[in-house]
């Protein structure tokens, strides 16, 4: 049950699919701190859930400097340690774990060490993950189970939230910090590909000019050379090309070109060499 997210443009916000599962011992929470998050209500009737439950909230954020509307598609997954092969197949694909506690129960802090965070490593890997000690209208911070989940969150190195579904204390700052995070996440993924794509570009954009200025001269051999002598002192490296670099190359074969050619051609040349940059 793997969801894939793809990003869209909705009135000027980047619109992006996150899923997220919620995980934790039977009676943690799970359940309604979805519905608090979801519809702000509560109910404290405990229901197990069979199987996974699923929900959707849309939430807005600004991610290094876009605005983006997260569309979080929230998996509740049942809470028995056994039934591996059905978990493992609702929690797969999922973009980040929020791992829920009872403070009131210390069994269930303890196992997240022991089950839940070594259970969603080998399934999904490295993923953003909160630990959510909830019922804290039941035990504080300064209680045995907020010092346990302290002592739990180093070892494991992850941030924690305390929280309440029956008050709703810390509950929407939850979701927000797991939504920022899987944001940031995506984001940082996405750059190194956005950065390659520039890059073939901007290739494809010095390839085309310096084509575009030996078509025009007698001898191709020569031209070629006063190419590669023109983009070494524009400053145009191969492995890491900047659209500046290119520019100034441009700008270096019109002061060229306009001795021998006139300035009114050479002007010419330039405009169509600079359309090879629209887009970059």
């Amino acid at each position: 049950m793997t969801l894939l997210p793809y990003p869209r443009e909705v009135s000027g916000l980047r619109r992006i699919d996150k899923k997220i599962v919620l995980i934790g011992d039977p009676a943690v929470g799970k359940t309604s701190l979805v519905r608090r998050f979801v519809q702000n209500t509560f109910d404290d009737k405990y229901i197990a859930s069979i199987g996974v439950k699923v929900s959707k909230k849309t939430m807005e954020f600004k991610i290094c400097g876009t605005d983006v509307q997260l569309d979080m598609m929230i998996f509740d997954v049942l809470g028995q340690h056994d039934f591996h092969r059905l978990r493992r197949m609702y929690v797969d694909g999922a973009n980040g774990a929020m791992l829920v506690c009872d403070l009131s129960r210390l069994d269930t802090i303890e196992s997240i060490e022991s089950f839940w965070y070594p259970e969603m490593e080998k399934i999904v890997g490295k993923i953003p993950m909160i630990i959510l000690g909830n019922k804290c209208d039941l035990a504080d911070e300064f209680s045995d189970g907020a010092s346990l989940l302290k002592a739990v969150s180093g070892i494991l190195s992850l941030p924690t939230q305390l929280c309440s579904a029956k008050t709703g204390v810390g509950v929407e700052d939850a979701f927000m910090r797991i939504g920022r995070e899987v944001l940031e996440s995506h984001f940082q993924k996405e750059a190194p590909v956005a950065q390659m794509v520039t890059i073939e570009n901007l290739h494809m954009a010095a390839d085309a000019v310096i084509s575009h200025y030996c078509e025009r001269q007698d001898n191709r051999d020569a031209a070629i050379e006063t190419c590669a002598i023109v983009f070494k002192e524009a400053g145009f490296n191969i492995r890491q090309p900047t659209k500046e670099s290119l520019i100034r190359a441009i700008d270096l074969l019109f002061e060229k070109e306009k001795n021998e050619i006139g300035e009114e051609r050479a002007l010419a040349n330039r405009a169509e060499r600079m359309r090879y940059l629209d887009g970059l």
